[in-house]
């Protein structure tokens, strides 16, 4: 068979910097060069098959999404169509993780940055909140592990979620609220901050609502599984710790 070698070659100099010979060294190395071959083949097929995996788990989720938006269409309730929109929404948060992954070398990393940017233009549609608020987004590229950026991706669904629910205003306000969430790396946590605005007293202290005590229990939850914390400031502003990176 193919047999493969690796070559070194030298000048050898005389006294007066002239090159005078070529000093070479040879060496086989077929055995590395076909454990390097086969690594990288089983690399190729891991990959296949964890994109194939995504592809299923990501169509498996809009099948979901589609049977609930078929549930919502039999119900009269105003109130059963928002909870259905709010199960659908959580649902397309997974979605656009995934979603993410298509045509991208690393099958295992998302940019939890665009992933924000995205799920505030998804939400920000007039048929589902027609005063939205007008969010400013302070974020940097930070890059998760799936794993991490799954739990990460619901907390911020939670919280661009009660940004919007916030947004409805009085009957004699029709000002949009300002929102301002800032992203970013703090040493091996993630910090998200929620500026001062309506968003913010939501959280800080919620209605009493059945539908308000889960969000927050379910957001509490989530943060809690990242070992992370959620904590109030004394400017009504919400800010979360998430210690989702590796340290050096």
């Amino acid at each position: 068979g193919k047999r493969y070698f690796q070559t070194t070659l030298s000048p050898v100099s005389d006294e007066k910097g002239n090159c005078v010979e070529i000093a070479g060294i040879s060496r086989e190395i077929t055995p590395l060069r076909k454990a390097l071959q086969e690594v990288q083949q089983r690399l190729e097929e891991k990959t296949v098959l964890i994109q194939e995996i995504q592809h299923r788990v990501q169509n498996n989720l809009q099948v979901i999404i589609s049977l609930l938006n078929l549930q919502a269409q039999t119900v009269s309730s105003q109130e059963a169509k928002k909870e259905f929109a709010l199960a659908i929404s959580r649902i397309h948060t997974l979605a656009d993780i995934y979603t993410q992954l298509q045509g991208s070398m690393d099958v295992a990393h998302i940019r939890i940055d665009r992933f924000l940017e995205s799920l505030v233009a998804r939400l920000s549609d007039p048929d589902l909140f027609p005063t939205s608020p007008k969010f400013h987004l302070d974020v940097r590229e930070e890059v998760l592990p799936l794993d991490k950026a799954l739990p990460v991706g619901l907390i911020l669904n939670e919280l661009v979620h009660t940004c919007f629910e916030a947004s409805r205003p009085p009957d004699s306000d029709t000002t949009a609220p300002s929102v301002h969430i800032f992203m970013r790396r703090n040493n091996d946590a993630l910090e998200i901050r929620i500026s001062p605005s309506r968003c913010a007293e939501e959280l800080v202290t919620p209605r009493g609502e059945p539908q308000d005590r889960f969000r927050m229990e379910l957001l509490e939850s989530l943060v809690m599984h990242l070992e992370g914390r959620i904590e109030a400031t004394d400017e009504k502003e919400i800010r979360i710790c998430l210690p989702v990176f590796e340290t050096p």
